[in-house]
């Protein structure tokens, strides 16, 4: 690697040397990604095993976390890509099959489905104001296809299928604490001055919290529609926890 692959990132409110222990709450709460992707593979063990698209995501889940701690510590331009290429990864991959499994888009009209996509992104794009910063500009794009895909879901199930509505919802509450997650991260340096340590932490629980519904709830859906013969029980995708 050249020596600008390992030039330090100053990018966060806890990190204010080149330690590798700089910034141990941002570090630590990386397993906030793992214990996501242990929660969600133990649900996708219970509804069968054999749901390959999920299980991909799972493990970019856990590729997140391992990202992000590989940034928090090393805090280099190579980490900061082992941190933003999972993350891109799932962003991407969560799309296909939101497309797929939610709204039930046919593989033939998926190119006029990403053209769509890319569409609302480049004027999100547009739209944002340069103040809000890059986060808002990036995610905040992801943020918003998340908001469209569980409205359209709600309206799915409204018109033709009755189960997708509840389904919708809990896309539409996954981008909502996405949303708060959002606001955490680009307040960071706001607080450092009666907070050291930042808001960052809070971005990292709060995004693996989100990556878990959303991962429960894509399960919940192969559920509803009973594919891979793993049907619908009695109590609907979202059974009651027994007490």
């Amino acid at each position: 690697m050249d020596s600008s692959s390992w030039r330090r990132i100053y990018a966060v409110c806890e990190r204010t040397g080149p330690g590798f222990w700089d910034e141990p709450v941002n570090a630590l709460t990386n397993a906030a990604f793992l214990i996501a992707a242990w929660l969600a593979w133990r649900r996708w063990r219970a509804a069968g095993a054999d749901d390959w698209a999920v299980a991909a995501l799972i493990g970019v889940t856990a590729a997140i976390g391992v990202g992000s701690f590989l940034f928090h510590t090393f805090a280099t331009r190579w980490a900061l890509t082992a941190d933003v290429v999972p993350i891109q990864v799932f962003i991407g991959g969560y799309l296909v099959l939101a497309l797929r499994r939610f709204l039930r888009v046919p593989w033939l009209a998926m190119p006029i489905a990403f053209l769509v996509c890319w569409l609302i992104v480049d004027q999100w794009r547009g739209l944002v104001p340069w103040e809000w910063g890059w986060r808002w500009r990036s995610y905040g794009a992801a943020l918003v296809l998340l908001v469209t895909v569980g409205t359209l879901t709600v309206l799915r199930g409204l018109a033709l299928e009755a189960r997708s509505i509840r389904l919708g919802l809990h896309l539409l509450g996954a981008a909502a604490l996405f949303t708060v997650s959002m606001i955490a991260a680009t307040n960071d340096r706001a607080v450092c001055h009666i907070l050291p340590i930042g808001l960052h932490p809070v971005w990292h629980i709060l995004n693996g919290a989100t990556l878990y519904w959303l991962l429960h709830v894509a399960i919940a859906a192969r559920d509803v529609q009973g594919i891979g013969g793993v049907g619908e029980s009695a109590a609907g995708p979202f059974p009651p926890r027994s007490s």
